[in-house]
């Protein structure tokens, strides 16, 4: 029976638990001051369907015109977490610190691969109203 149970040559097991992803991103933040911001983020599962990262930006806000930044802890929820559709949809949602304490709440959607990057759309509330463009190091196996 212990030799029944050995895994055969021409098996190959693969570890498909998701790693660490990190991330581009370019985001434009609309309020009374409109600030474009380039930016990275790192975010690591939490489970099957959760994702929790940290997200950073700088760039230009206008009126007056100076330098600004952000950081963001942001907790995203897939709805298609296995790649079982080219589009995945996702909800995500967290707080920030620029001049001061926010909230944020995203939709978003990960496109179709592009090799080893994986292009996101974004768009949602938080320090304004905001869209973004992400792209994140693609998963080779298992999970979004």
């Amino acid at each position: 029976m212990l030799v029944g149970a050995l895994p055969a040559g021409a098996q190959v097991f693969r570890d498909s638990t998701p790693k660490a992803r990190i991330e581009g991103r370019l985001d434009a933040l609309i309020a009374s001051r409109t600030a474009t911001e380039l930016g990275a983020g790192i975010f690591v599962p939490v489970g099957e369907y959760v994702r929790a990262g940290l997200v950073g930006g700088v760039g230009p806000i206008t009126n007056p015109v100076r330098v600004t930044g952000r950081i963001e802890a942001i907790g995203r929820f897939l709805l298609d977490p296995f790649y079982e559709h080219r589009w995945g949809p996702y909800v995500a949602a967290g707080l920030g610190v620029a001049d001061h304490p926010y909230l944020v709440a995203l939709l978003g959607v990960e496109g179709p691969r592009w090799g080893r990057v994986t292009p996101a759309l974004e768009a949602g509330v938080g320090h304004g109203v905001r869209v973004g463009l992400a792209l994140r190091r693609s998963q080779t196996t298992g999970w979004r």
